[in-house]
């Protein structure tokens, strides 16, 4: 288990993360302060990240270029192409920032707590 960036405990649970888009693992809670915090993006999902992205960007690519001579050409195609261009991009994106440290990092969503109330200083 991971330790807590409040205290330092040990002891933590998994629980489900609340108004995240994308996570790779779920949120943990603190078992000695009640803290809450989203662990960072492992370096391997960036990783499969960006390939993934920059394997929608060669799909596009492809289907553009064995689309381009037919009848119906590219047009027949555009919405796919533009969806894996899209999301390529934002999977590439999104897998640099993460591997630049300017993304998927640990993330406290509710500080400590005592008996239901927030500690102070």
């Amino acid at each position: 288990m991971a330790r807590c960036p409040s205290c330092s405990g040990e002891s933590s649970r998994a629980v489900d993360p609340k108004g995240a888009v994308m996570t790779f693992a779920k949120d943990r809670e603190c078992m000695s302060c009640g803290t809450v915090w989203r662990p960072p993006c492992p370096v391997c999902a960036a990783w499969v990240s960006a390939l993934v992205g920059a394997g929608l960007l060669g799909f596009a690519a492809w289907g553009v270029l064995v689309s381009w001579d037919t009848p119906s050409g590219v047009a027949r195609y555009l919405p796919q192409l533009v969806i894996a261009v899209v999301v390529g991009v934002i999977c590439i994106g999104y897998g640099l920032a993460v591997l630049q440290g300017r993304a998927g990092k640990l993330q406290i969503i509710r500080g400590p707590t005592t008996g239901g109330r927030e500690q102070e200083g």
